[in-house]
């Protein structure tokens, strides 16, 4: 059962993280300020661990959701590693997502400069100044602080299927005395165990060869989903009076 659901969770959703859109209309995505002691591409890493990547920021609107997320006075006091670089190319300067460069820009005045101190400044640092503005500055310096970015996971409408879903939060909890409870990200998981109906609903729009063994033999008579036709052309059914039973194999 946990498998069949896993896959219909899957297939209907997507993974956890998605990119999608949310009720946020500033930005799609969640910001936190995380603390440490990291070059530019420790950083990178540490993101990319928690299930983000270091914030990107292309638009105004966007700077404006990240302020108002975590505050003025948090961002201005602390120097903050950004997701951008020009180490490809000098002088032409990327955000490592791919989005496009130049929609919004900060530098600080007389910024980029190149170099510092006869160091290459290929990576920006947020200054610890009103509004932030953007200086660059050498990878290998170490900052205590780097702004992650995470879309927000978003509830999904399904109301065919009428799935449930709830959010599991709380990243970063450790794993209790049994070893279970660890949470690395946030994420969506069903409410409730699938039914007949939800599973063959996930069988007729993925299960046309059943290539996977979607369809067990046996869920006809033990939980009520029935296939007809053959490989490349399967429907799958629900027999009457079983269409709210739970699906899958006991």
């Amino acid at each position: 059962m946990k498998k069949y659901f896993l896959l219909l969770l899957l297939a209907i959703v997507g993974p956890p993280y998605s990119a999608q859109p949310s009720s946020n209309t500033e930005s799609p995505s969640r910001y936190e300020l995380i603390q440490g002691n990291f070059n530019w591409f420790e950083a990178k890493v540490d993101a990319e661990r928690r299930g983000g990547h270091l914030a990107t920021i292309t638009t105004q609107q966007e700077w404006n959701a990240i302020r108002n997320q975590i505050g003025p006075s948090q961002l201005e006091g602390r120097l903050t590693w950004l997701g951008a670089t020009d180490s490809r190319i000098e002088g032409q300067w990327e955000w490592i997502t791919g989005e496009p460069w130049g929609g919004f820009l900060n530098w600080r005045e007389g910024e980029p400069n190149s170099t510092a101190g006869g160091v290459e400044s290929d990576y920006i640092e947020l200054l610890q100044l009103p509004n932030n503005p953007w200086n660059d500055t050498s990878g290998q310096d170490r900052l205590n602080y780097y702004l992650l970015e995470r879309p927000s996971p978003v509830k999904p409408t399904i109301p065919i299927l009428d799935l449930e879903f709830v959010t599991i939060g709380d990243p970063g909890n450790p794993a209790d005395s049994t070893g279970y409870g660890k949470v690395d990200y946030e994420y969506l998981i069903g409410k409730y165990e699938v039914n007949n109906t939800q599973y063959a609903a996930f069988l007729n729009a993925k299960a046309k060869t059943d290539r996977h063994s979607l369809y067990d033999v046996r869920e006809s008579s033990h939980n009520g989903i029935l296939r007809s036709g053959s490989s490349g052309s399967y429907a799958y059914s629900v027999k009457p009076g079983m269409e709210r039973k739970p699906g899958g194999i006991r």
